[in-house]
């Protein structure tokens, strides 16, 4: 039997390299001349999972930086440690650096999000084929009495950009376990231009979708062994 623990991002990470074939063919299948071909991009996908299982350290990039920035300046909105301005854009520091934001995009989100509890901690334990087992835990964005909000920052946005996600089918799920029968689940989303929002509603298939993953997941773990020390996840 094997016992796994795992986050709702990293079941995010392993769906999307289930797909990195497709993304391949998205920017490079039409190509005469891909910068390279889909055996290295899976190659690649696989190399940058098996990181992300070790935890191996990440230089964070400028955008992750801002978007921690981000999130953390709304954090403190909905706590009541900034106030909201009308006339000035916000200011912040990440990793020291300075980041400034405007003041339209921060309200509107912030308008969103005032009244919700923020990073709500919920897991469920999954049984799996062969007795083996699934342990996710995650922390909610927002959580309000009939919704759940996750922020998203990005550089470019397209529509339906989360639909393949496992976070809405997975926080929709567990907090099942608590009773708590909430149906709706938004990507609230900025390109630091716009805001824009995903909605998904709960459908009855989201935990056989987990479960499958998770077991295909375990197989990727026990035929990458080799190449995997981090024994943090496993319990």
């Amino acid at each position: 039997m094997i016992r796994v623990k795992i986050s709702p991002s990293l079941l995010d990470s392993f769906r999307y390299y289930q797909m990195s074939d497709s993304t391949w063919d998205k920017y490079w299948g039409g190509s005469d001349d891909p910068k390279k071909t889909c055996e290295e991009f899976q190659e690649e996908k696989r190399k940058e999972l098996i990181a992300r299982i070790n935890r191996e350290p990440l230089a964070p990039s400028d955008a992750m930086q801002k978007g921690s920035a981000f999130d953390g300046l709304i954090g403190n909105m909905i706590k009541g440690l900034v106030t909201p301005q009308q006339q000035f854009e916000y200011s912040t520091t990440h990793g020291g650096n300075e980041f400034i934001f405007s003041n339209e995009i921060m309200n509107k989100i912030f308008q969103v999000l005032e009244w919700s509890k923020t990073q709500v901690w919920v897991e469920k334990v999954y049984s799996l084929p062969g007795g083996n087992e699934a342990h996710i835990r995650g922390k909610i964005d927002n959580l309000f009495l009939d919704h759940v909000i996750d922020l998203k920052t990005t550089k470019t946005y397209k529509a339906f950009n989360y639909r393949d996600g496992m976070q809405h089918r997975f926080y929709l799920d567990a907090l099942r376990e608590y009773d708590l029968l909430i149906n709706n689940f938004t990507y609230l989303v900025t390109d630091f231009k716009g805001v824009y929002e995903e909605l998904y509603t709960w459908n009855d298939d989201y935990p056989g979708e987990i479960q499958e993953l998770c077991s295909h997941l375990i197989g990727f773990l026990e035929e990458n062994g080799e190449d995997i020390y981090n024994d943090k996840r496993f319990y």
